[in-house]
């Protein structure tokens, strides 16, 4: 949650959050051309080496049980308007793939021999790849119609909440837990 930014800060990052969602939403087909030439291969560094290729900023991740292709945003910090500071996006590395290695219901990346199943990873990044783009036009839709309204809506419901508690005895709110609290 990011405090004490500006409306203009906020609306730089989220701008920036959404054009990191279309860019690596735009590198999903890349990347499932380099998954189809590695299908039933062995895992290996040169599969890694292939989908880094498609742009410096996209790596493969194993960890634990993880097989993660995800996109670093290579921008991910605006300068404040408001203050002599930077602000960075908290969404700064978007999915293209992420998925088990192993997996009880066969939703897997790799067999136990560690080869690549193609057709999983691939319906997974297209899945992402959905994601991205509707979560990047939602954002942007309601960035650009609703924001003051969602702005107004919270502030009325804090006001209702701060009278809800001031409304209610301490006692009364202590025992049956009737108190609300809200972060801000």
């Amino acid at each position: 949650m990011k405090h004490n930014l500006s409306f203009e800060d906020a609306t730089n990052l989220i701008k920036l959050e959404i054009a990191g969602k279309r860019e690596a939403a735009a590198l999903c087909d890349a990347v499932i051309e380099i998954v189809k030439k590695f299908d039933g291969k062995v895992h290996n560094k040169r599969f890694d080496t292939a989908v880094n290729a498609v742009n410096e900023n996209v790596r493969v991740r194993m960890q634990y049980n993880s097989f993660d292709i995800k996109y670093s945003m290579p921008n991910r910090s605006v300068k404040s308007v408001s203050a002599d500071h930077w602000n960075y996006v908290e969404y700064d590395e978007p999915y293209i793939c992420g998925m088990c290695i192993e997996s009880s219901d066969n939703n897997r990346a790799l067999t136990p021999d560690k080869r690549i199943i193609s057709e999983n990873i691939i319906a997974n990044i297209l899945e992402q790849k959905k994601r991205l783009t509707a979560g990047a036009d939602l954002a942007e839709k309601q960035l650009n119609n609703n924001i003051c309204d969602f702005i107004g809506r919270k502030a009325k419901l804090l006001q209702q909440i701060e009278q809800f508690n001031n409304d209610v005895d301490y006692s009364l709110a202590n025992y049956f837990d009737l108190r609300i609290e809200v972060r801000r």
